[in-house]
């Protein structure tokens, strides 16, 4: 009962909050969960209730209202930044487009694994929340097309369509971020973008918070709980498997480096 009444109070009350100034749009395992834990521990950030609201994915058609109701007061957090991590807005062929006519000037934080590290990473979560059972790592792979190619298909005609499929099982393809990325510069200045290897951001998260920092205009800080946030086991993979996912990354990795101007080296 008391939960009902806070998210109606929550509603009631979303004319007076905030809408974020920034957002951590993905990738999905590449540490966005650490960055937003870390950048909540400053004194001039605040984030949404919830750390992924998933508003410009799957809660489009519930209304900015909705969205609102997820972030502080405008008149009692004047002098903060408000933020909001969702890294399924990446890959979301959508949300560039929602997001560009909702926040205009936002600015985006964008985190990049090395993409066989990524999928290994994510077929891992799915394995632990239960989603993917009796499959190895090579057979989820095997199998991705067939899973995910429709959906894709059904998202693009059907702004309302909403499967977790796609999101569940798209090892391979969230790792392609050629094609994201470039999709995002369409609606975006590339000024608006922080883009950052998350194995920088592992090796270095003070390096790393201080650009973010700078990026979003703020005093520099060090939390003071740096703890890792959802880390899990790690799934080594065949030499065979690893030397195929090697070629199928190879080009976009290139075209990446090419069109952010940063060196991408993970292989």
């Amino acid at each position: 009962m008391k939960r009902k009444v806070f998210k109606y109070y929550r509603r009631s009350t979303a004319k007076f909050r905030s809408l974020p100034d920034f957002l951590i749009i993905g990738a999905q395992k590449g540490g966005t969960s650490s960055l937003a834990f870390y950048l909540s521990q400053h004194p001039s950030i605040r984030f949404s209730i919830n750390k992924e609201v998933h508003f410009f994915d799957k809660n489009y058609f519930l209304g900015l209202n909705w969205y609102k109701s997820f972030f502080p007061f405008k008149l009692t957090n004047r002098n903060n930044s408000f933020g909001e991590a969702t890294p399924f807005y990446l890959f979301h062929p959508h949300c560039p487009r929602r997001i560009k006519e909702t926040l205009p000037d936002v600015k985006l934080i964008v985190l990049l694994r090395n993409p066989i590290d990524r999928a290994i990473s994510h077929y891992n979560m799915q394995v632990r929340k239960g989603n993917e059972v009796n499959k190895s790592f090579e057979e989820a792979i095997m199998l991705e097309t067939a899973r995910t190619e429709k959906e894709m298909k059904k998202t693009l005609e059907d702004e309302t369509y909403n499967n977790p499929t796609l999101q569940r099982f798209s090892y391979l393809e969230r790792g392609k971020y050629y094609k994201q990325i470039k999709n995002w510069f369409n609606y975006f200045n590339q000024d608006q973008f922080l883009i950052l290897k998350s194995e920088d951001f592992f090796s270095n998260p003070i390096n790393t918070l201080n650009k973010v920092s700078t990026f979003l205009n703020i005093e520099s800080f060090t939390p003071k709980n740096l703890t890792i946030q959802n880390q899990g086991s790690y799934h080594k993979i065949k030499k065979e498997t690893k030397e195929k996912l090697l070629n199928f990354y190879k080009e976009d990795v290139i075209s990446l480096s090419r069109l952010t101007g940063i060196n991408f080296n993970w292989f």
